[in-house]
């Protein structure tokens, strides 16, 4: 994969703003202007100049990780070993005796690739860090089950000594930048879609994820897994969902969680405050293009859920400026078209390689004043490159790639020049695994043609009440 070597994270240069401002003209040689400012009188200069702080950047960054997958079960000796350990001493055994190189192809994260991901983070002009879901690798009760066992309470601490090593990893990066969550499908010390609303797990989770100032947050998250938050500085509010309980493949009772949560977000996104929403959610809306590629036509959601959630993001278009997801592991889109408009929705390419995906994590731009979203960068793992096997960098910048802003509009212009096809539907399918692989034959047409999800027209959603909260 060709990649500009001088975009690297990390590396000099690689975060600077697209468009510099340019240079003043130099109207006197420097040391005659230095000696003309160092003899006048302060009071010579106008006071604005000497009292004026510097101008504010008007651009900032967050970082996205989706589907981490972070796998600890290397060996039976290792996951015995963290299983007995504290949590604080997690990253002392996984650095001792967990392997060197980065897991490739067909296998979940390891602990080299998390450490490889996060020394290539960048820390510059990093507002906030988002994290999309699937923290937990696939499999993760039945292998913690086959190589430790110790039953489900056992397995829960587990799991949150698991996600709180990469909480706190994340912490030590980037001192100081917060981190949003989400929870995925995997995040269950219980089974792949086995989250169980209100369960001691969620209760956990607000804990560990959520401010202890924001209890209205925590609430919410313990009971439904979602959660609505402020964002650093103007960049607007953080509507984080658990649609998992809305997931065609969710297992357990019909209690009636997945309806109070539709409730949730609907009276969510009827507040009036100033600012605009950023949706976060694991699973996105629309069209399963794997399964419609092997002639199982069906959605991701269950159709009532899918069609509540369409009818609201239709009703507010204005209000959520940005939909982001994870969960397929690849780099897509989804626009969701409504009577009033559209909402326009990007899925994450994951780090995890297990689905032959080169593992990414993202950048996200946005305007300081609004919070805007402006570009998008991914970053990618190169395995295969003469000189630059194992190395980090710039997969692609949207702006660039697509020639437009990374906004709802620009979005949506870019998903009808790839249905157009040509040059931007090559580009579409090449960096679709990050590099890995390129789309094409039935894999691709489906892809094409779940880009856009037309809603229903907007209507209040027939579903369970929900206490008000």
């Amino acid at each position: 994969m060709a990649r500009p070597a001088a975009q690297k994270p990390g590396q000099p240069g690689a975060l600077t703003p697209r468009r510099p401002p340019r240079a003043l003209p130099r109207l006197l040689p420097r040391a005659a202007l230095a000696a003309l400012l160092a003899s006048a009188p302060a009071a010579a200069l106008p006071a604005r100049s000497r009292a004026a702080p510097p101008a504010p950047d008007p651009e900032a960054r967050a970082l996205v990780l989706a589907d981490i997958h972070l796998d600890p079960f290397e060996s039976p000796a290792l996951a015995r070993s963290l299983d007995a350990a504290p949590a604080r001493r997690w990253e002392a055994i996984l650095n001792r005796d967990a392997r060197r190189a980065p897991s490739g192809p067909g296998a979940d994260t390891d602990w080299a690739l998390w450490r490889s991901a996060l020394d290539a983070l960048p820390r510059r002009r990093v507002a906030y860090v988002l994290l999309l879901g699937d923290y937990l690798c696939h499999g993760f009760g039945a292998r913690y089950d086959r190589m430790v066992g110790g039953g489900a309470a056992a397995r829960r601490e587990f799991a949150l000594k698991e996600i709180g090593v990469l909480k706190r990893s994340l912490e030590e990066r980037l001192p100081g930048v917060p981190l949003y969550w989400v929870l995925g499908n995997e995040d269950s010390p219980d089974g792949d879609y086995a989250v169980r609303a209100g369960g001691i797990f969620l209760g956990r989770l607000a804990g560990l994820w959520l401010p202890p100032g924001d209890p209205t947050a925590r609430r919410s998250f313990a009971r439904w897994g979602c959660a609505s938050r402020a964002l650093p500085g103007r960049a607007g509010t953080l509507v984080s969902l658990d649609d998992v309980l809305w997931a065609q493949e969710r297992r357990g009772p019909g209690d009636g969680s997945g309806a109070a949560e539709m409730a949730w977000l609907k009276r969510r996104l009827a507040r009036r405050e100033a600012g605009p929403l950023l949706l976060a959610l694991h699973i996105p809306p629309g069209r399963d293009p794997y399964a419609a590629a092997h002639g199982r036509p069906a959605g991701f959601l269950r159709p009532r859920f899918e069609r509540a959630l369409e009818a609201l993001l239709g009703a507010h278009p204005g209000r959520v400026r940005l939909v982001l997801a994870g969960h397929t592991h690849f780099d897509d889109f989804r626009l969701v078209r409504g009577p009033r408009g559209a909402v326009a929705a990007h899925l994450a390419l994951s780090l995890s390689p297990v689905h032959g995906n080169a593992p990414g994590f993202s950048e996200l731009d946005y305007r300081v004043a609004d919070g805007t979203p402006l570009d998008w960068r991914t970053y990618t793992l190169d395995r295969g490159s003469p000189g630059r096997s194992n190395r980090w960098g710039l997969e692609y910048d949207f702006h660039r790639t697509y020639g437009t802003a990374f906004d709802p509009a620009g979005i949506a212009a870019a998903v009808s020049a790839i249905e157009a096809g040509g040059k931007a539907r090559a580009s579409y399918d090449r960096l679709y695994a990050g590099g890995a692989f390129t789309l094409s034959g039935p894999q691709e047409r489906a892809q094409i043609r779940a880009l856009e999800v037309h809603g229903p027209a907007p209507k209040s959603p027939a579903l369970d009440p929900a206490p008000a909260h």
